[in-house]
């Protein structure tokens, strides 16, 4: 019978993937280093970083749910 029990978040490949996008979008929301930025790029950058980390969680959620509502028989 197969394991129903959800992976550690930490453990997949979308966390991993999700974490990358959150470091490069955390760098695009402060310019990549440059001054003269400006501040719609950052908004940008920061939407970019909160918009997949929300996704990421909305969706391991699911999953869970899923997994408590229809145990191992």
């Amino acid at each position: 019978m197969k394991d129903t029990t959800p992976v550690p978040g930490w453990r997949t490949s979308e966390f991993w993937l999700n974490l990358l996008a959150i470091i490069v979008a955390y760098y695009a929301a402060h310019g990549f280093g440059d001054e003269e930025t400006s501040w719609a790029t950052r908004i940008v950058g920061i939407l970019a970083v909160i918009l997949p980390a929300l996704g990421y969680n909305a969706g391991r959620v699911i999953v869970k749910r899923e997994v408590i509502r229809k145990p191992p028989s």
